[in-house]
């Protein structure tokens, strides 16, 4: 679980929110709604998640920043707007980046179906065109369950496996 949360972005507005749910064409979960109108963003620490199935990549990687609404996101590669818009086309419809791992890849959020509300990890190497989940790796069943599993790096064994999604 994160113990603080640094770089926040700037404080943001429920409009702002439902701007961006209209921009999205779906609705964000609950949590993930209430933890943009606390934090808006942010680096945590600790900032490290156990990452399922992912034999390419390991068992574990960092969320380097979580993604704000910025005011301008033409400008601000951090901005949930700027990089929704960067990777449309490049990853499944209903699925929203919301953090970078600073090696290229993006936790994602699902945004539709049976996976509503997860968190997955997409790796931007094995990116397929057109887009599949072959490349989305589990994180987490939720984003307030993503947030619990933040934790230090391991030091010498592996993290603790994530909550396994149906």
């Amino acid at each position: 679980m994160y113990q603080t949360i640094d770089d926040l972005g700037p404080p943001i507005t429920q409009e702002e929110v439902a701007a961006l749910e209209r921009l999205l064409g779906f609705q964000l979960p609950s949590d993930y709604a209430a933890f943009l109108l606390r934090y808006n963003g942010g680096s945590p620490t600790p900032d490290t998640v156990p990452i399922q199935d992912w034999p390419a990549g390991g068992t574990h990687d960092e969320v380097r920043m979580l993604y704000h609404l910025g005011s301008d996101p033409a400008d601000d590669v951090y901005d949930l707007r700027w990089n929704f818009e960067m990777l449309a086309g490049r990853i499944p419809p209903g699925l929203l980046p919301i953090a970078d791992t600073g090696g290229g890849d993006d936790f994602c959020l699902w945004l539709t179906g049976d996976e509503r509300g997860s968190v997955v990890l997409r790796d931007h190497e094995a990116e397929d065109d057109p887009p599949t989940c072959a490349n989305l790796h589990r994180v987490a069943p939720t984003f307030t369950t993503f947030l619990e599993l933040l934790a230090d790096p391991p030091d010498d064994g592996p993290l603790p496996h994530a909550v396994l999604l149906r």
